[in-house]
């Protein structure tokens, strides 16, 4: 077993308390308005939320290198080739398709959490996002779904709840574990100076 993979059990093994899909959806439908006027955007955090960055990964893998060249001005960033050559405008016109380094630009989009400035930039429209469980977590992991922009809500009756979005199969193969995990990893590795 791996790091990550360790990383992952333990993280289940302590961070997370137990499923509160029932509690949610209890809350969800008791009119506790007076009481409580912000649980139901509290609920609605870790229930659901848009996503932009599957439309925008799939309208830059298809955009033409004019199109691209377009976006990479919006951000303010360099179109390149994948020999690394700068595409100026009048080769953005002209350039083969698969001869821009697409990759580039989605990284520095991911880097610099972009994807809805870019989305709403290419017109596109979010896919909505939704929890299909709801766990108990710990505030150590409640703060690192958060960085990782997972579905999460902290202090609702004081729990932090996750809004679990993959289904159907175990918690060690969820992807929101993984990438907390991996973040786990980079921090370890920052901290004793390897890559």
């Amino acid at each position: 077993m791996d790091t990550i993979e360790q990383n992952i059990k333990r993280i289940i093994d302590q961070e997370i308390f137990t499923n509160a899909s029932t509690m949610v959806a209890d809350l969800s439908t008791a009119d506790l308005s007076e009481t409580m006027p912000n649980l139901c955007e509290l609920l609605t955090a870790c229930s659901v939320s848009d996503d932009w960055e599957t439309p925008v990964r799939d309208a830059l893998n298809d955009i033409t290198p004019a199109g691209l060249a377009d976006v990479c001005g919006f951000l303010g960033v360099d179109l390149k080739t994948k020999d690394g050559d700068i595409v100026g405008d009048w080769l953005a016109e002209t350039i083969d398709h698969d001869a821009v380094d697409r990759s580039a630009v989605i990284d520095h989009i991911e880097e610099s959490n972009q994807w809805s400035e870019v989305g709403e930039y290419l017109s596109l429209d979010p896919e909505t996002i939704e929890a299909l469980q709801h766990w108990l977590v710990s505030d150590w992991l409640a703060e690192r779904l958060e960085i990782i922009g997972a579905l999460i809500s902290q202090d609702v009756l004081g729990f932090n709840i996750w809004g679990r979005t993959d289904c159907g199969q175990s918690l060690e193969m969820n992807s929101d574990l993984r990438k907390v995990a991996e973040l786990v990893e980079r921090d370890l590795q920052d901290i004793m100076g390897r890559d």
